[in-house]
């Protein structure tokens, strides 16, 4: 996945005319909670982002893309601590005293 990355950032106008195949495959691969390791769920985002920011007119022209990227962060951001830590369940007295 870091080898697709770094090929989007070198050689992006490569992947132009796949755009959209590139696009929606990353997008299962950073929303697939099957995947149990975050840190490829996490380069498919980054690589999302790299993605659009080589071809930024591309992207304005697809229809939802915007909405699939959301998805696809919000559904990895959910995913990555299924447990919370005791300091943050109950944080010291008067850390909310500027509320």
């Amino acid at each position: 996945m870091a080898h697709l990355t770094d090929m989007i950032e070198i050689e992006a106008k490569i992947f132009k005319q796949h755009f959209t195949q590139v696009f929606e495959t990353l997008k299962n691969i950073a929303m697939n909670e099957e995947i149990t390791t975050n840190a490829i769920r996490e380069n498919a985002l980054e690589t999302i982002v790299i993605l659009i920011e080589k071809f930024p007119k591309l992207s304005s022209k697809q229809q939802g893309i915007a909405k699939a990227i959301y998805q696809a962060v919000f559904s990895y951001m959910v995913t990555i601590i299924p447990d919370v830590e005791n300091d943050w369940l109950r944080p010291p007295e008067g850390i909310f005293f500027f509320l």
